[in-house]
């Protein structure tokens, strides 16, 4: 079974959590959020550097393809895997700007088929590796920013910030649900590298849960790293890995993408004679 047709069987019988795919979908947040304020000078230009990287991202991101793995559970109430699946995939993560918005366009190509494959019920989740765009121009007027304590990770000072969606402002994330897409509204803390102002890490989960359409939790946690490029030599800051853990009532996923063996994408084109 090809890529594209194994992620669209587990769309079938499940949900779609997404991350900048679905991007200019406005969520509502709760009452106490608070509204946009003007930041402080030191936080605004730890933002405005950050987002200067966020830019060179979306810029690596159309340089390069990669092998992604996505592994998938299904948990039981106890907290034990009832089921999981996993893959491998060439993969291409492109980021533009689309009729004025930010989108995220994923094409994958198998290269490993899953082990065993059902029609159940899973979790497909997409663009997550985006996170970081968070700070990007084009979305950190959506965010809150509030400057929390500097730490050591890796020999490398990282810069906390808490961030929190502010209401009625374009959303990244979007959970879609028999057809329908709900914007999500975020909050949580990204770690900024102090020395370049890349984004080393970013944790997130709903600023509260979603009962009316059975989404109880919803955290994801995604992680940078200064990668080196297969062959080239050239180092970038990209992704490496990927959590996402989504809670219903009555069910419990989790997925995991790991992403390696980063190399430059080209296009090689053949002249007829």
């Amino acid at each position: 079974m090809g890529a594209r047709n194994w992620l669209r069987a587990m769309s079938a019988g499940g949900l779609l959590a997404a991350w900048l795919l679905a991007a200019g979908a406005r969520a509502q947040t709760p009452p106490q959020a608070v509204e946009n304020a003007k930041p402080d000078a030191a936080v605004a230009e730890l933002v405005r550097r950050a987002g200067v990287a966020a830019e060179e991202l979306t810029a690596h991101l159309a340089m390069v393809r990669y092998q992604e793995h996505i592994s998938q559970y299904k948990i039981r109430g106890n907290n034990k895997v009832e089921y999981e699946q996993e893959a491998f995939y060439d993969s291409l993560l492109l980021v533009h700007d689309k009729n004025g918005r930010m989108s995220a366009e994923e094409m994958l190509e198998e290269e490993k088929a899953p082990g065993r494959f059902e029609q159940r019920p899973l979790l497909m989740t997409r663009g997550f590796s985006t996170m970081a765009l968070i700070v990007h121009p084009y979305y950190a007027r959506s965010f809150r920013f509030v400057q929390e304590e500097e730490e050591v990770a890796e020999g490398r000072q990282l810069v906390r910030l808490h961030f929190e969606h502010i209401k009625g402002e374009d959303s990244p994330t979007v959970l879609r649900l028999r057809g329908r897409n709900y914007a999500l509204g975020m909050a949580g803390t990204v770690w900024i590298d102090a020395e370049s102002g890349a984004v080393a890490r970013i944790r997130g989960e709903l600023s509260e849960p979603m009962e009316d359409i059975g989404l109880h939790r919803l955290n994801c946690e995604v992680r940078y790293a200064l990668v080196e490029l297969e062959k080239s030599g050239d180092k970038y800051w990209l992704p490496v890995v990927a959590n996402v853990d989504l809670e219903t009532p009555k069910q419990h996923w989790r997925n995991v993408h790991e992403f390696a063996k980063y190399r430059r994408y080209a296009v090689k084109v053949k002249l007829g004679s």
